[in-house]
């Protein structure tokens, strides 16, 4: 059975988690952390999406996100 589509609703908050392959390390260093929140950082202010919370783990990461347009956490990610 297919997936549903998910819903993108502009200011509804989104628990986003992203996993590496086969929930393999994604973060071998801390630098890895620091460019990563970099990234976060610099792409929630180009496409308006607000960034609440956020927890990075070795191979995942959690996000707490409210976008302002439909399309905000899809071009965020």
């Amino acid at each position: 059975m297919a997936r549903r589509p998910r819903l993108n609703l502009p200011h509804i908050p989104q628990h986003v988690v992203q996993r590496g392959n086969n929930r393999q390390v994604t973060f071998f260093t801390e630098q890895d952390y620091s460019v990563y929140l970099d990234k976060v950082k610099d792409y929630s202010r180009r496409f308006d999406v607000s960034v609440h919370a956020f927890v990075l783990m070795t191979n995942h990461v959690h996000l707490l996100m409210t976008p302002i347009t439909a399309t905000g956490v899809s071009q965020l990610m």
